[in-house]
């Protein structure tokens, strides 16, 4: 799941236009952003046990 937001952080990073996508917001809030929740996600499957 960690893959998904990480992913879009690199789309994001991409120059023009594939890093155009999102135009509401700066670039490095975005990145910011997408590379927290991945990086949530993968603290989460780290610290939640399994069942």
């Amino acid at each position: 799941m960690a893959l998904g937001p990480a992913a879009l952080a690199a789309v994001r990073c991409l120059p023009a236009p594939w890093g155009e996508v999102w135009v509401n917001r700066s670039r490095t809030v975005d990145v910011f952003t997408l590379l927290l929740a991945a990086v949530s996600l993968t603290a989460l499957t780290l610290v939640v046990p399994s069942t």
